[in-house]
């Protein structure tokens, strides 16, 4: 997931969320605390942990406004884990797999495949493509409020919602600065996981570096999460050697069918 700005000659300056979007993930929270806390803060690899495999992704529609223009940008990204843990995630044009420790990642439909370092890659794109949100909301972070609104089950886990709202205000020092912000949210009951999203939001913040004035921004549509559990087969290895068919056995000889009886000689008839 990436948010966008816009430069001063009016080009589109593109932010990777990837280094901060998983920021604190990495803690387990209790059931105690605070639940917008646990929103920006449950880890989603301790939720896989105890829900093990499922579907997940986003679909996000946000706009930027600056001196130098307009710009729109729609996102829709895609993941499945598997029962081991492994790992296929979709954002746009990038396809990332991980089976075992060996990751892959093609980029383009007709792009080439290539095998990357080992490292924790494929782990920080799929929690970039389920909470990537968290980097966008993180600036208004101490003016979100949830309340209470009921729950539901995702499978057989139990899933707490709320409705989500905000206090407008903030960039005194220059900073961001919230317009407006409102939606709903489901955490998961055990590990604290926001397992759904369906919010909007806009704000505006100080142009990308080199740049001057200050960009809005129309998060218009937001919506991300778990999609639903199991149902996502063994992921296999691309560049494993297929195992080769077993060899098909013979069918049974049909039976010899006995042979027909010579027919009759008919006698001559006497005069």
């Amino acid at each position: 997931m990436r948010r966008i700005g816009i430069g001063a000659t009016g080009a589109v300056v593109v932010v990777l969320a990837g280094a901060s979007a998983g920021a604190g993930c990495g803690r387990h929270r209790g059931k105690g605390d605070d639940p917008a806390t646990r929103m920006f803060e449950s880890s989603y690899s301790a939720f896989i942990a105890e829900a093990g495999a499922q579907k997940a992704g986003c679909d996000v529609k946000l706009a930027a406004k600056g001196d130098a223009g307009k710009k729109k940008q729609s996102e829709t990204t895609s993941v499945e884990v598997d029962d081991a843990g492994d790992v296929h995630v979709v954002d746009g044009d990038v396809d990332t797999l991980r089976v075992g420790g060996e990751t892959w990642e093609t980029v383009g439909p007709d792009g080439k495949r290539t095998k990357l370092e080992a490292g924790d890659r494929a782990d920080l794109v799929r929690d970039e493509a389920v909470v990537g949100w968290r980097t966008l909301l993180a600036p208004f972070r101490d003016r979100i409020k949830l309340a209470p609104a009921g729950s539901q089950k995702l499978g057989s886990r139990g899933v707490k919602l709320y409705d989500l709202s905000g206090q407008a205000g903030g960039g005194n020092d220059g900073g961001p600065k919230l317009d407006e912000i409102g939606g709903t949210v489901g955490l998961d009951e055990e590990t604290g996981f926001p397992v759904s999203i369906d919010a909007h939001a806009k704000w505006d913040a100080p142009a990308p570096a080199g740049n001057q004035g200050r960009v809005d921004y129309d998060l218009s549509t937001l919506q991300c999460g778990v999609k639903a559990l199991g149902g996502v087969p063994k992921m296999t290895d691309p560049d494993a050697t297929p195992t080769p068919a077993p060899a098909a056995t013979s069918a049974a000889a049909a039976p010899t069918a006995k042979p027909a009886k010579p027919a009759a000689t008919p006698k001559k008839k006497s005069h």
